[in-house]
Protein backbone atom coordinates (compact mmCIF):
# COMPACT_ATOMS: atom_id res chain seq x y z
CA UNK A 1 0.00 0.00 0.00
CA UNK A 2 1.32 3.45 -0.91
CA UNK A 3 2.18 5.89 1.83
CA UNK A 4 -0.37 8.66 1.27
CA UNK A 5 1.80 11.71 1.69
CA UNK A 6 1.49 15.09 0.01
CA UNK A 7 2.00 18.64 1.17
CA UNK A 8 -0.46 20.62 3.26
CA UNK A 9 -1.55 22.86 0.38
CA UNK A 10 -2.40 19.82 -1.77
CA UNK A 11 -4.32 18.33 1.14
CA UNK A 12 -6.42 21.49 1.41
CA UNK A 13 -7.16 21.42 -2.31
CA UNK A 14 -8.25 17.78 -2.04
CA UNK A 15 -10.70 18.75 0.71
CA UNK A 16 -12.09 21.62 -1.37
CA UNK A 17 -12.44 19.52 -4.52
CA UNK A 18 -14.20 16.77 -2.57
CA UNK A 19 -16.62 19.37 -1.17
CA UNK A 20 -17.28 20.66 -4.68
CA UNK A 21 -17.76 17.19 -6.18
CA UNK A 22 -19.95 16.06 -3.28
CA UNK A 23 -21.42 12.55 -3.58
CA UNK A 24 -21.05 12.42 -7.35
CA UNK A 25 -18.95 9.24 -7.17
CA UNK A 26 -18.94 6.21 -4.86
CA UNK A 27 -15.18 6.52 -4.27
CA UNK A 28 -13.63 9.68 -2.86
CA UNK A 29 -10.71 11.55 -4.36
CA UNK A 30 -8.70 11.17 -1.16
CA UNK A 31 -9.18 7.41 -1.02
CA UNK A 32 -8.17 6.97 -4.65
CA UNK A 33 -5.10 9.15 -4.25
CA UNK A 34 -4.01 7.28 -1.14
CA UNK A 35 -3.77 3.91 -2.89
CA UNK A 36 -3.44 4.13 -6.69
CA UNK A 37 -2.07 0.60 -7.01
CA UNK A 38 -5.02 -0.83 -5.09
CA UNK A 39 -7.60 0.61 -7.50
CA UNK A 40 -5.80 0.46 -10.85
CA UNK A 41 -7.24 -2.97 -11.74
CA UNK A 42 -10.77 -1.92 -10.76
CA UNK A 43 -12.79 -0.80 -13.80
CA UNK A 44 -15.18 1.31 -11.72
CA UNK A 45 -12.27 3.10 -10.03
CA UNK A 46 -10.60 3.69 -13.40
CA UNK A 47 -13.77 5.28 -14.77
CA UNK A 48 -14.18 7.43 -11.68
CA UNK A 49 -10.55 8.53 -11.88
CA UNK A 50 -10.99 9.57 -15.51
CA UNK A 51 -14.01 11.68 -14.56
CA UNK A 52 -12.27 13.10 -11.51
CA UNK A 53 -9.34 14.21 -13.66
CA UNK A 54 -11.69 16.57 -15.48
CA UNK A 55 -13.23 17.78 -12.21
CA UNK A 56 -9.78 18.43 -10.77
CA UNK A 57 -8.48 20.26 -13.83
CA UNK A 58 -11.66 22.35 -14.07
CA UNK A 59 -11.26 23.33 -10.41
CA UNK A 60 -7.65 24.45 -10.82
CA UNK A 61 -8.37 26.20 -14.14
CA UNK A 62 -11.12 28.19 -12.42
CA UNK A 63 -8.80 29.01 -9.52
CA UNK A 64 -6.01 30.24 -11.80
CA UNK A 65 -8.51 32.15 -13.93
CA UNK A 66 -9.20 34.40 -10.94
CA UNK A 67 -5.50 35.26 -10.57
CA UNK A 68 -4.87 37.26 -13.75
CA UNK A 69 -2.95 40.04 -11.96
CA UNK A 70 -0.69 37.53 -10.23
CA UNK A 71 -0.21 35.64 -13.51
CA UNK A 72 0.89 38.82 -15.30
CA UNK A 73 3.32 39.67 -12.50
CA UNK A 74 4.69 36.14 -12.55
CA UNK A 75 5.04 36.12 -16.34
CA UNK A 76 6.96 39.41 -16.22
CA UNK A 77 9.39 37.91 -13.71
CA UNK A 78 9.74 34.73 -15.76
CA UNK A 79 10.61 36.78 -18.83
CA UNK A 80 13.10 38.85 -16.85
CA UNK A 81 15.02 35.84 -15.53
CA UNK A 82 14.92 34.14 -18.94
CA UNK A 83 16.35 37.26 -20.61
CA UNK A 84 19.04 37.32 -17.92
CA UNK A 85 19.80 33.65 -18.62
CA UNK A 86 20.37 34.45 -22.30
CA UNK A 87 22.78 37.30 -21.52
CA UNK A 88 24.76 35.34 -18.95
CA UNK A 89 24.86 32.19 -21.05
CA UNK A 90 26.15 34.12 -24.07
CA UNK A 91 28.86 35.66 -21.90
CA UNK A 92 29.89 32.34 -20.32
CA UNK A 93 30.02 30.49 -23.63
CA UNK A 94 32.04 33.33 -25.19
CA UNK A 95 34.63 33.33 -22.40
CA UNK A 96 34.76 29.51 -22.38
CA UNK A 97 35.52 29.49 -26.10
CA UNK A 98 38.33 32.02 -25.67
CA UNK A 99 39.79 30.07 -22.74
CA UNK A 100 39.33 26.75 -24.57
CA UNK A 101 37.25 25.38 -21.67
CA UNK A 102 34.66 22.73 -22.64
CA UNK A 103 31.08 23.99 -22.33
CA UNK A 104 28.56 21.16 -21.83
CA UNK A 105 24.80 20.67 -21.84
CA UNK A 106 24.66 17.46 -19.79
CA UNK A 107 21.62 15.38 -18.96
CA UNK A 108 22.89 15.08 -15.38
CA UNK A 109 26.05 15.85 -13.42
CA UNK A 110 26.84 13.63 -10.44
CA UNK A 111 28.22 15.64 -7.54
CA UNK A 112 28.14 16.18 -3.79
CA UNK A 113 25.88 19.21 -3.58
CA UNK A 114 26.72 19.71 0.12
CA UNK A 115 30.20 20.84 -0.90
CA UNK A 116 29.18 23.12 -3.78
CA UNK A 117 30.03 26.79 -3.53
CA UNK A 118 26.86 28.50 -4.73
CA UNK A 119 26.39 32.11 -5.80
CA UNK A 120 22.75 33.14 -6.28
CA UNK A 121 22.20 36.32 -8.27
CA UNK A 122 19.31 38.68 -8.93
CA UNK A 123 20.91 40.99 -11.51
CA UNK A 124 23.48 41.05 -14.28
CA UNK A 125 26.30 43.58 -14.03
CA UNK A 126 30.01 44.10 -14.73
CA UNK A 127 31.08 42.66 -11.38
CA UNK A 128 29.32 39.43 -12.32
CA UNK A 129 31.23 39.37 -15.61
CA UNK A 130 34.48 39.65 -13.65
CA UNK A 131 33.51 36.76 -11.39
CA UNK A 132 32.48 34.61 -14.34
CA UNK A 133 35.73 35.31 -16.18
CA UNK A 134 37.74 34.21 -13.14
CA UNK A 135 35.62 31.07 -12.64
CA UNK A 136 35.90 30.08 -16.31
CA UNK A 137 39.69 30.51 -16.20
CA UNK A 138 39.92 28.17 -13.19
CA UNK A 139 37.53 25.53 -14.59
CA UNK A 140 38.23 22.22 -16.30
CA UNK A 141 34.73 22.32 -17.82
CA UNK A 142 31.47 24.25 -17.51
CA UNK A 143 28.00 22.71 -17.53
CA UNK A 144 24.69 24.44 -18.14
CA UNK A 145 22.38 22.68 -15.66
CA UNK A 146 19.53 25.17 -15.92
CA UNK A 147 15.94 24.17 -15.21
CA UNK A 148 13.02 24.80 -17.53
CA UNK A 149 9.49 25.95 -16.76
CA UNK A 150 7.19 26.04 -19.78
CA UNK A 151 8.93 28.43 -22.21
CA UNK A 152 11.13 29.98 -19.53
CA UNK A 153 14.58 29.15 -18.15
CA UNK A 154 15.98 29.38 -14.63
CA UNK A 155 19.70 29.70 -15.26
CA UNK A 156 22.17 27.51 -13.33
CA UNK A 157 25.79 26.94 -14.37
CA UNK A 158 28.34 24.55 -12.87
CA UNK A 159 32.05 25.38 -13.01
CA UNK A 160 34.15 22.28 -12.35
CA UNK A 161 37.70 22.64 -11.07
CA UNK A 162 39.53 22.22 -7.78
CA UNK A 163 36.12 23.04 -6.26
CA UNK A 164 32.63 22.87 -7.74
CA UNK A 165 31.19 26.35 -8.07
CA UNK A 166 27.65 27.21 -9.07
CA UNK A 167 26.13 30.42 -10.38
CA UNK A 168 22.33 30.41 -10.20
CA UNK A 169 19.75 33.01 -11.09
CA UNK A 170 17.32 33.47 -8.21
CA UNK A 171 14.06 32.01 -9.60
CA UNK A 172 10.80 33.92 -9.17
CA UNK A 173 8.28 32.70 -6.64
CA UNK A 174 4.51 32.80 -6.99
CA UNK A 175 1.45 31.10 -5.49
CA UNK A 176 0.74 30.01 -9.07
CA UNK A 177 3.68 27.58 -8.87
CA UNK A 178 2.30 26.01 -5.70
CA UNK A 179 -1.14 25.63 -7.30
CA UNK A 180 0.36 23.98 -10.38
CA UNK A 181 2.40 21.60 -8.20
CA UNK A 182 -0.75 20.50 -6.37
CA UNK A 183 -2.63 20.10 -9.65
CA UNK A 184 0.14 17.85 -11.02
CA UNK A 185 0.34 15.81 -7.81
CA UNK A 186 -3.38 15.03 -7.88
CA UNK A 187 -3.47 14.43 -11.63
CA UNK A 188 -0.48 12.08 -11.54
CA UNK A 189 -2.04 9.84 -8.93
CA UNK A 190 -5.40 9.71 -10.69
CA UNK A 191 -3.75 8.98 -14.03
CA UNK A 192 -1.93 6.01 -12.51
CA UNK A 193 -5.36 4.53 -11.78
CA UNK A 194 -7.02 5.63 -15.03
CA UNK A 195 -4.28 4.03 -17.16
CA UNK A 196 -4.49 0.68 -15.42
CA UNK A 197 -2.25 -1.60 -13.29
CA UNK A 198 0.97 -1.12 -15.26
CA UNK A 199 0.95 2.64 -14.49
CA UNK A 200 0.12 2.36 -10.79
CA UNK A 201 3.37 0.77 -9.63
Amino acid sequence: MENATWDEATDQYITRIEAKVGNKYNLSLRVLMSNPEEYADNENARNISQNLLKDVDDYFASLLGKMSDEQKKFNDELKRVTDMYTKIDDFISGIAEKENVPYLLPVIVGRDTDNDEVVVINDYDKSLEGLISKMVHESTYIADISTYYKDYIFGVWLFSGAKIRIIAINPPTSPILAIEVSNREIDNRLMRIAKGPSEAL
